[in-house]
């Protein structure tokens, strides 16, 4: 008896102390805002009275209990209803984001599709202008081509028209004056024995004679220059050395040929060609540049043909000539050598001051 007694005053002394320590955790839990912990603990009170046979108290924290479990309840569902919503912006967002990146990928695509053919086009302008350009200027290049042609033509028609009037005269002048002067001349040889004439006149008519004989031998000297036979029998190069010893017996200038590699012969009219402009250039020599000396040179290496003329006269403004040879008929030697250079389609190169003038022509042959 005693100890049942004893135990029923050791458990409501135990549930005391609970109920104490329940209540200063209520109190905590409140003060705090610990709304999982304040839930155990109205739980744990529940429980208690129903233990204590308190079903007022019971009953008074049940209902606290169920109503901090709503609340937990509703900030739970709050919380993921803003987790929601939360996650239906970001999603919202993401598709917002792709949809922009969708679209700027097809404005990047747009622009480099619309940079690609802007490239093409000027690309295409780039090629028929290109093409243009050649076209005009091939077609510039054949119209020079076919004036160098033109000119070549009428030089070289208008060179051999030359060469053939001179042959002609030549001709002319050997068979046909040349002919009449020295039948005068065999007649007057024949009559001189036959007639009685005075000293003074038998002088004269001996004098006449060999003036007859002068006229001769200048007719037949202006013959072979104009169409030496030498250079048609013999070629140019034996034909530059007679005509350069010809112009030392006849002159003061002192003319030095030499030939190198012109074992064989030119084409005929490349020859004539040569031969007019070494004669063109000693006339030139002769007439304007007070010379004692001119050097000649002509050599063949191969298809290149190359002759220079060089004198120690006094020299000339080289560009104010080639202005005048174009111009007035001052300085029309020069223009002729240019026309033969041109015939021969080859390089003149003149180069003069007071201590001379050297010329030096190129060209290849076929």
């Amino acid at each position: 008896m005693i100890y049942n007694i004893l135990l029923l005053y050791d458990i409501r002394k135990s549930n005391l102390c609970l109920t104490l320590y329940l209540n200063k955790g209520i109190e905590m839990a409140i003060r705090d805002s610990l709304t999982s912990q304040l839930l155990n603990l109205y739980y744990l009170k529940t429980n208690l009275k129903y233990a204590e046979r308190n079903y007022y108290e019971a009953e008074k924290y049940g209902l606290k209990y169920d109503s901090v479990n709503n609340m937990i309840n509703e900030g739970e569902m709050s919380k993921y209803s803003l987790d929601l919503e939360q996650r239906y912006k970001v999603e919202k967002k993401d598709k917002e984001i792709l949809l922009l990146e969708k679209n700027q990928t097809r404005q990047k695509t747009f622009i480099y599709s619309l940079a690609a053919i802007a490239i093409s086009l000027l690309l295409f302008i780039y090629l028929l202008y290109r093409n243009y350009t050649a076209r005009k200027r091939i077609a510039e290049q054949k119209i020079i081509q076919l004036h160098q042609e033109k000119k070549i033509d009428a030089t070289q028609n208008m060179i051999q028209g030359e060469e053939q009037e001179r042959t002609r005269l030549a001709r002319d002048l050997h068979d046909g004056l040349g002919g009449i002067l020295t039948g005068v001349k065999y007649q007057l040889n024949s009559m001189k024995g036959n007639v009685i004439l005075s000293e003074e006149n038998a002088f004269t008519f001996t004098k006449s004679i060999s003036q007859i004989d002068e006229a001769i031998a200048e007719m037949r000297r202006v013959a072979h220059n104009m169409m030496p036979e030498e250079l048609l029998k013999f070629g140019l190069d034996q034909t530059l050395k007679s005509y350069c010893d010809s112009v030392c017996l006849s002159s003061e200038l002192t003319v030095s040929y030499q030939s190198f590699g012109m074992d064989d012969r030119l084409e005929q009219t490349n020859e004539i060609v040569l031969y007019r402009i070494v004669q063109e250039l000693l006339t030139n020599t002769l007439k304007h540049a007070n010379a004692t000396k001119s050097n000649i040179q002509l050599s063949k290496n191969g298809h290149l043909i190359s002759l220079t003329v060089e004198d120690n006269g006094k020299g000339f403004d080289v560009n104010a000539q080639q202005i005048a040879s174009k111009l007035t008929r001052y300085g029309i030697g020069l223009s002729n050598i240019n026309h033969r250079v041109e015939y021969l389609n080859g390089r003149i190169d003149i180069k003069s001051d007071n201590r001379g003038t050297s010329t030096h022509i190129e060209f290849e042959t076929t």
